[in-house]
């Protein structure tokens, strides 16, 4: 773990998660950049110390995973009384020393769980 650690996206993250993050910001570029900025600092915070980061999920099938919590934009990381409202969810291999990024987006705080919320997603993209 550390500087060798490779980080694999699933596919679906790339084809429907990262374009899914883009929409919600509505043609704001500069907004849009930001978060992307935020999420490769979460992805190489995650690289650099992959069963360190983050929290462990608990429940089933996601009990080998964590989930990493990481904010839009520097200005709401920094402001008193906000929370991260995006989760990156992972597993990391150690036989193989890779990161597997299952899901990125911005959390759903109801529930059920609805199909758009990071974790649905992950559970759905889980090896059996």
């Amino acid at each position: 773990m550390g500087k060798d650690t490779k980080v694999k996206l699933d596919e679906d993250v790339i084809t429907m998660d990262i374009p899914a993050i883009a929409a919600e910001f509505q043609g704001d570029k500069a907004a849009a950049k930001e978060c992307e900025t935020m999420l490769m600092q979460g992805l190489e915070r995650i690289r650099l110390n992959p069963p360190g980061v983050g929290k462990q999920c608990k429940y089933p099938p996601l009990q080998h995973c964590r989930s990493l919590k990481v904010y839009a934009s520097k200005a709401l990381e920094i402001a008193t009384g906000t929370r991260p409202a995006l989760r990156i969810v992972y597993d990391y291999d150690q036989a193989k020393d890779t990161v597997n990024i299952r899901s990125m987006g911005f959390r759903r705080a109801v529930m059920p769980r609805p199909d758009d919320d990071p974790y649905s997603k992950a559970s759905k993209r889980i090896d059996p």
